[in-house]
């Protein structure tokens, strides 16, 4: 995978504040209702946040025949490692 791919994808041009805690939350192995109840918000609200950042991780990687939620996951780990390797 590009790094500079990656790390674009996970900067504040793309994703934001709320949809990088989003990620996290998701990383972490949480459903969407737990989501939902930490976030304070409903669960149709974070199905919703969820669709728009599948949406933007399909326009910059190809997904095809991959969980979404499985990808962005190891994305996101991967991309914490590279920031801690800094």
């Amino acid at each position: 995978m590009n790094k500079e791919i990656i790390a674009r994808f996970f900067s504040e041009a793309i994703l934001t504040r709320t949809e990088m805690t989003v990620v996290e939350l998701i990383a972490e192995g949480w459903s969407n209702e737990t989501i939902a109840s930490k976030r304070g918000r409903t669960k149709k609200t974070i199905e919703r946040q969820m669709n728009m950042l599948y949406e933007k991780l399909r326009a910059d990687f190809n997904t095809d025949g991959k969980s979404p939620r499985c990808f962005l996951t190891a994305l996101y780990y991967y991309n914490k490692q590279l920031v801690e390797e800094k």
